[in-house]
């Protein structure tokens, strides 16, 4: 069934910071081998069993989760958030969705291009950027060519190391970096997480920021078997 306008799902997840790292991962393979219409997984994991004792959920986890999921294709809830976070973190995990929201057009835009060219919606580095040596950079992912996406994958994360690629990128504070280069990113150290997902490393490329040839089909094929020489970790 790769190739068709399905949607798919990743498989079910722990609720546990290991599976949560394996989203990104995940999605990049499963829009290499065709399905670019993913959604990857429920948020805060899907594992049922997980949610049988409430006292044992991580609510970082949670918040963090939803903020993996904002800038991918799909979101889905496991348990309700307003039902065990606190005001706070409920609140992050909203605009988390609204984010998601803001960015409907694009996510809409890019699956009409997909089911043209076969290209994913979430893409490696690596793909977009084939000569560089971007294999081993799973932790973060590409929106199209323009939109570059590092969400906070590790339990009580303040700050995260982004790699940007060739281009000028400025970030939602409006902060500019000249790739390529490898920068720290701040996160806020608040109990309640107040940093959402646009805060800890959403980024995108200034007006002038052009990239050539990554939308064009004859070289798709090309990029993808590099992208398969550089992503070694596969959802389960």
């Amino acid at each position: 069934m790769a190739g068709t306008q399905l949607v798919q799902r990743l498989s079910d997840k722990d609720h546990s910071w290991g599976d949560l790292r394996q989203l990104i991962p995940g999605i990049l393979a499963q829009g290499l081998m065709g399905y670019a219409f993913t959604c990857p997984d429920m948020i805060g994991g899907g594992q049922w069993m997980a949610f049988s004792d409430e006292s044992t959920l991580d609510r970082e986890l949670i918040v963090r989760s939803a903020q993996v999921h904002a800038l991918m294709p799909l979101m889905q809830l496991s348990v309700a958030p307003w039902r065990i976070l606190t005001p706070e973190q409920n609140a992050i995990c909203l605009k988390a969705a609204k984010l998601h929201q803001q960015f409907g057009p694009k996510l809409v835009e890019l699956a009409r291009q997909s089911a043209k060219t076969g290209e994913p919606i979430a893409r490696s580095m690596r793909c977009n950027y084939p000569d560089a040596d971007y294999g081993r950079t799973i932790d973060q992912f590409m929106l199209g060519t323009d939109i570059l996406v590092a969400p906070v994958v590790q339990k009580g994360a303040r700050s995260r190391s982004i790699t940007f690629p060739q281009g000028n990128w400025v970030s939602d504070d409006d902060s500019i970096v000249v790739g390529p280069a490898v920068k720290t990113i701040a996160v806020p150290s608040t109990d309640c997480l107040t940093s959402t997902a646009a805060a800890d490393g959403i980024s995108h490329p200034t007006v002038s920021r052009v990239v050539s040839e990554n939308g064009s089909i004859r070289n798709l094929l090309e990029r993808i078997e590099k992208c398969f020489g550089g992503i070694e970790h596969v959802s389960r």
